[in-house]
């Protein structure tokens, strides 16, 4: 990680920790997002203009769980269909393929994990997401609460 992401730091350390358990390195988990994510649109952006930009994107995102809500579909612990959560989604990104990602609860519930959605490298537009991750979904699976 380059010393000009210090700029955002404190936004980073709040609205992007790390969560992994037992330890909790956030600068490991930037490290990993750039090398993974960033350094596709590193013609357009350096390190911190690419975690600036994605904060901004964050800010307009965090409306996918008000988005779900009005399908009545909530982090509240009960099981959903899979297909319902992808077609909400999708209409949510203009019928952009996202992709979502489970895995399983301590007694091997499928759960909601995560939801890959694609942006061009220049970082204005949703796209189809090129490869959606393998979901190892169930077709019911719990959303968790949090």
């Amino acid at each position: 990680m380059c010393s000009c992401v210090a700029k955002i730091i404190d936004y980073l350390q709040t609205d992007w920790p790390s969560l992994a358990c037992p330890s909790s390195n956030s600068t490991v988990l930037w490290a990993e997002n750039w090398e993974k994510h960033g350094t596709c649109s590193q013609s357009v952006f350096d390190q911190y203009n690419y975690f600036n930009h994605a904060a901004g994107l964050k800010e307009i995102l965090r409306d996918i769980l008000k988005f779900l809500d009005v399908y009545g579909i909530k982090p509240d612990g009960n099981a959903y269909e899979l297909n319902s959560l992808i077609k909400y989604l999708k209409s949510a990104f203009v019928g952009r393929n996202v992709g979502i990602e489970c895995n399983e609860d301590a007694s091997g519930k499928s759960q909601f994990y995560q939801v890959h959605i694609c942006i061009e490298p220049n970082g204005n537009f949703v796209i189809d997401c090129p490869v959606l991750p393998d979901a190892k979904c169930a077709d019911s699976i719990v959303f968790p609460s949090f």
